[in-house]
């Protein structure tokens, strides 16, 4: 689990427009969001998050159900990590899918393969910087780990170096068409 605390800044600053919070689990009240849709395939989680999100949807984040440009800004927070990562993939073509300006994720940076009790909260695979770099996100490092040090303070380290940090916040903004 990242340092929500922290992670809640950055998030408020490039959320806008209608969202979709894609394994919404208990639900974000984005600030400048006009409507939030969460999706999830949790039910109890689902019933959490109705009370921030305007709409609930019980579905597969690999296969969302919303039509191509549903939504100014997609979110998944700390859920790519639980997934495969043939899966992850398919949950980000997804998300670029439905999204018309931005697309943003966060997950762990330190591979730790912790053993939960439900399937489904088992971390499965390890996203790194240029893992997302590759496919045209931008990376920036929340937290900070070194050596048995771990400190969950904004530090400017981390954002320049996300390699350093205990969680990525990966953004990808859609190039708009310009219309002639």
């Amino acid at each position: 689990m990242s340092y929500f605390y922290l992670l809640d800044g950055f998030l408020h600053a490039y959320i806008e427009g209608e969202v979709l919070d894609v394994g919404c689990g208990r639900g974000i009240a984005y600030r400048y969001a006009t409507r939030i849709i969460g999706v999830d395939v949790h039910l109890p989680s689902l019933k959490r998050a109705r009370k921030v999100c305007e709409d609930v949807v019980y579905a597969d984040a690999r296969y969302l159900p919303f039509k191509d440009g549903s939504f100014d800004t997609v979110v998944a927070v700390e859920v790519i990590e639980h997934m495969t990562k043939r899966d992850g993939y398919r949950l980000l073509s997804q998300m670029e899918r439905v999204s018309r300006r931005r697309i943003i994720l966060s997950t762990p940076n330190l591979y730790l393969p912790w053993k939960q009790r439900e399937e489904r909260q088992q971390h499965k695979s390890r996203w790194s910087p240029s893992d997302f770099k590759k496919l045209g996100y931008k990376v920036r490092g929340i937290g900070f780990y070194f050596r048995n040090l771990t400190l969950g303070v904004p530090l400017i380290i981390p954002y320049i170096f996300p390699w350093l940090s205990l969680d990525l916040l990966a953004k990808k903004d859609k190039k708009r068409k310009v219309n002639k």
